[in-house]
């Protein structure tokens, strides 16, 4: 019966470590670092994902629209929003400034 009871909670503190492991976050904040395969943002440095999909928050007429970004809009200073999974970064919105 111990045996058993101890394989459930290992078979659950697995599960849970898994969850956490690949669990997705999204941060908000301002380029202080690029490099070729690296970027970092409000001083946590982030590995750029080879798929990463890089786009635009572009504002005219009132509106927002998101529009495809390019990898040289991604300087130093430059506002990002960016989603995150353990260190690797899978999305990158630029935010372009009100014109």
């Amino acid at each position: 019966m111990k045996k058993i009871f101890i394989i459930i909670i290992l078979m659950l503190l697995y599960s849970v470590a898994t969850e956490a492991a690949t669990m997705q976050r999204y941060i908000n904040g301002t380029i202080e670092h690029v490099t070729g395969d690296g970027i970092t943002v409000n001083g946590n440095t982030y590995i750029l994902s080879p798929k990463v999909s890089i786009r635009a928050h572009e504002y005219r007429d009132n509106s927002m629209y998101e529009v495809a970004g390019k990898t040289s809009e991604m300087t130093p200073g430059a506002q990002v929003y960016i989603r995150v999974e353990g260190t690797t970064v899978y999305e990158v919105i630029i935010e372009r400034s009100k014109k």
